[in-house]
């Protein structure tokens, strides 16, 4: 190593944050290393974790692990730190180096398939007024569950076909996202039972409510497609399908 008076030394490592000499947490207040006079020692790290933030991530339906690849945001207003970490296969995440006392951190995930959710000590909430401000700990668990965008229920839950038209029976109402032209819902019926939609299948006149709503979003057309936005649809935590005959 060529002698020169302004060297930076950093450690890196997969669990723990970055440091740089001497115990530093950026490049602006890394403390030089001179080695114009000959070898230097004792340049030595102390790694520490920081402040820790952690726990699971479960499908609201069944608690199961949610999987690898969700990501967590967890984040305080009133210092403007946190960041982004991604769960492991086991729906784990952890995020470290937060300042130990800072105790307005929020936990947050925003995800495709569902609505954003929020952790509470109590329950998962859906609102960020309703999210708990926490601190970091190297014991507790926050964990946060993620309602699933494929739960679909039926007004009355059982109907078969032929209780809209004749010839066809034992056949259970289906609803499933379409994405031509626009983003929405398709109620069909599979009457061939080959698992897809065909021509044919599809429920007009359907009414569709979301997320518990006392009032429809709207009904289903010739096709049996209601188009939803692409905002709602990220939204969207249940669907009910009220078929009237």
């Amino acid at each position: 190593m060529p002698p020169a008076p302004d060297y930076k030394i950093i450690a890196t490592s997969v669990d723990y944050p970055v440091q740089y000499y001497n115990q530093q947490k950026s490049s602006e207040h890394a403390e030089y290393v001179d080695n114009t006079n000959g070898d230097v020692d004792h340049i030595d790290f102390i790694l520490d974790k920081g402040g820790i933030i952690k726990g699971y991530v479960k499908l609201e339906n069944d608690f199961t692990a949610a999987g690898a690849g969700i990501w967590v945001n967890i984040w305080s207003k009133s210092t403007q730190t946190g960041g982004d970490v991604v769960t492991d296969i086991n729906g784990m995440y952890e995020i470290t180096g937060l300042d130990k006392t800072v105790s307005d951190y929020k936990i947050s995930i925003y995800h495709d398939s569902c609505m954003p959710s929020f952790y509470n000590a109590s329950e998962t909430v859906y609102e960020f007024q309703d999210a708990e401000s926490v601190a970091p700990s190297p014991t507790e668990y926050r964990n946060i569950a993620i309602p699933e965008m494929t739960g679909c229920t039926f007004s009355p839950p059982i109907r078969s076909y032929d209780n809209v038209a004749s010839s066809i029976n034992a056949q259970n109402y289906t609803i499933t996202t379409v994405t031509s032209l626009q983003p929405g819902l398709r109620v069909w019926i599979d009457k061939n039972a080959n698992a897809a939609y065909d021509n044919g299948e599809e429920v007009s006149g359907a009414e569709i409510y979301m997320n518990g709503a006392v009032n429809p979003y709207g009904t289903t057309d010739s096709q049996g497609v209601i188009g939803i936005i692409n905002w709602l649809m990220a939204h969207i935590k249940n669907f009910q399908a009220q078929i009237n005959p």
